[in-house]
């Protein structure tokens, strides 16, 4: 998969989107801003996102916001986990 993205992501961003690409794990900064909280969290982003159901520009604005992230992956096709919700919690 050949994809670019701008340098202007938020580093989180660049981290989750290279997770997702290197068959990887996120840093723990990057899951707590994207509300990963199981494996079925992480493929609800990974596989829409390999699909193209939604870019790396709507995963940043989406950081952070789990309503946002919750709208994102609901609407993607290509989700396999659909129903699940996005919920942030409090860094410590």
């Amino acid at each position: 998969m050949n994809v670019e993205y701008s340098s202007a992501l938020h580093p989180l961003t660049r981290n989750l989107i290279a997770a997702i690409l290197e068959d990887g794990c996120p840093s723990r900064e990057a899951m707590l801003a994207f509300g990963i909280e199981t494996e079925w969290h992480f493929e609800a982003l990974a596989y829409p996102f390999w699909e193209g159901d939604f870019s790396a520009g709507q995963l940043d604005e989406a950081r952070g916001n789990g309503e946002k992230l919750t709208e994102l992956v609901f609407k993607a096709p290509n989700n396999p986990h659909r129903f699940i919700t996005f919920v942030m919690r409090e860094q410590r």
